[in-house]
């Protein structure tokens, strides 16, 4: 059924936010920050662009769209969490809380725009949103290769026992169940991310039910992206 469908390709979409994140953070310690995001970057455009072929030939399969938005998830997981460790080389200390706030709030911005012009698109053309889609992504490997700052802090570690990837992430999770704040938050955000996602599609599911069109739905989602932004903003 669509409904069950929808929700499948939700949660191939945020799995990977629970299996990749403590992964992608040990990996962001180990090579070239700036690189890993770009190829994250190339490989996302490459599965939005597979979207658009398909629909040009007949019509994606919805194997391949549950493949892209695994990929696509996992992707992002690993670029964000990228982003987060290279702000404090590419600004100076004192400014990295107001950083995290205002890319928050560029990210929530964004969640205004995109749904009502991705509705839009989506209503002149089926393939007009993954073409939209792929280009953000050549912006951002443009903007990336633009950026000078390093990513990466200088290794401090010579002389040091080489450390394994397993060792890492074993370290983080220990160091997560350490601090009860981080804990704690971070079971909160695991327990409620699937119900917001549910949420997120149910009201999708029931506005398509009422005849909404794909621009009215986008404005909805565009609405949820306010409430991100007045959040973000408020945080620094």
């Amino acid at each position: 059924r669509p409904p069950a469908k929808a929700g499948v390709v939700g949660l191939a979409k945020w799995l990977p936010l629970a299996t990749f994140a403590i992964p992608a953070g040990a990996l962001a310690d180990r090579v070239d920050r700036k690189k890993l995001m770009i190829g994250c970057d190339v490989v996302r455009m490459a599965g939005a662009a597979s979207i658009v072929v398909m629909l040009v030939i007949s019509a994606p399969s919805y194997g391949q769209i549950l493949a892209v938005a695994f990929v696509d998830g996992a992707l992002f997981t690993t670029s964000y969490v990228c982003e987060r460790g290279a702000l404090r080389q590419v600004v100076p200390a004192e400014q990295v809380p107001d950083a995290i706030a205002q890319n928050d709030a560029r990210l929530f911005a964004a969640n205004i725009a995109g749904p009502p012009l991705g509705g839009a698109l989506f209503a002149a053309a089926r393939a007009l949103p993954f073409i939209a889609d792929a280009a953000s992504f050549l912006c951002s490997t443009t903007m990336l290769l633009q950026t000078r700052s390093r990513f990466q802090a200088v290794a401090t570690t010579a002389g040091s026992a080489p450390r394994t990837l397993r060792s890492d992430i074993g370290d983080g999770i220990a160091w997560l169940w350490r601090n009860p704040f981080f804990r704690t938050t971070s079971v909160l955000f695991a327990l409620g991310n699937p119900i917001y996602t549910g949420l997120y599609l149910l009201a999708i599911l029931l506005a398509r039910q009422d005849g909404a069109s794909a621009a009215t739905v986008g404005v909805m989602l565009g609405i949820i992206g306010v409430g991100g932004v007045l959040g973000a903003l408020s945080a620094g």
